[in-house]
């Protein structure tokens, strides 16, 4: 059985936030941060990812999977770079997630997010001889945080086949039977196909958007290139506490001070996108 949260609540006022309202997210075309900012946020982006390494999990890096150009993602403080302040500081972001969440609490860290060939197709069906997964959020999935915000800054354009975030449109209302225990917050691609709309997050460079992570979603692996984003979460401050107490602890807010160091890094442009790689 799944119950509805809030059905009759009023729509909120702000555009960004009646669509996160009625379908679980919202698209945003344009962060406006103009092009200068955008490289330069490109550049910290790729910088801090090729410094990350297997296995370097700690209060500065922490990888998501197990290659440099697979899947890997790294925090960054927001006070120790402007770009990031600049866009965290963007009137639609602040508009969104204040109509949406009112007294929502930003994480201490942004995060660097990087897919790529790396990211191997997980099986539909799991038993004890099959190996651990590198990207669990490969699977269709709740976040077991309740209604809590992720908000995306695309730093080059992301289209269907760029491994794209996928959201089950409209499934962010659903109370779930549990949110203790994280393999009951994973859904089958069949389930999930049959029972709602599943929706690429595609959009040009500078754009992104902006979700409700109790939404089924999943970041898609199969695809012909590779996608860089920015993201940072957005929850009520009150739910921090209560859910650290059970065990719950991913979803309160997370403090690593982290202040990447340059090593020798070389740079590449690909499809308009400044790529920093180790020489």
């Amino acid at each position: 059985m799944v119950l509805k949260l809030d059905v009759d609540a009023p729509a909120p006022s702000n555009a960004d936030a009646r669509h996160i309202d009625a379908s679980g997210y919202a698209m945003i075309d344009d962060w406006g941060l103009g092009e200068d900012r955008l490289r330069r946020l490109s550049v910290l982006a790729h910088e801090a990812l090729a410094l990350t390494r297997k296995g370097n999990s700690g209060p500065e890096t922490q990888p998501v999977g197990g290659k440099l150009d697979g899947s890997v993602k790294m925090w960054m403080r927001p006070e120790n770079h402007p770009d990031l302040k600049a866009w965290l500081a963007s009137p639609r972001l602040k508009a969104a997630v204040q109509a949406h969440l009112p007294n929502a609490y930003k994480r201490a860290g942004v995060v660097a997010l990087r897919l790529g060939d790396g990211v191997k197709a997980l099986p539909e069906l799991r038993t004890r001889k099959t190996p651990q997964a590198k990207y669990i959020s490969g699977y269709w999935h709740h976040d077991r945080c309740g209604r809590r915000l992720k908000a995306f800054l695309f730093l080059h354009d992301v289209q269907a086949d760029g491994r794209p975030t996928m959201v089950a449109n409209a499934s962010h209302r659903t109370h779930f039977f549990t949110y203790d225990n994280l393999k009951y917050s994973r859904f089958a691609d069949k389930y999930v196909r049959a029972s709602y709309d599943a929706v690429p997050m595609t959009g040009k460079r500078g754009g992104g958007f902006v979700f409700d992570t109790n939404a089924i979603h999943r970041g898609e692996m199969a695809g012909a290139r590779s996608r860089t984003v920015l993201l940072v979460e957005f929850m009520e401050e009150h739910k921090f506490k209560p859910l650290k107490h059970v065990g719950m602890g991913a979803c309160a807010p997370a403090r690593r001070p982290v202040t990447p160091t340059r090593a020798d890094l070389c740079y590449e442009v690909v499809d308009r996108e400044i790529v920093a790689k180790r020489c």
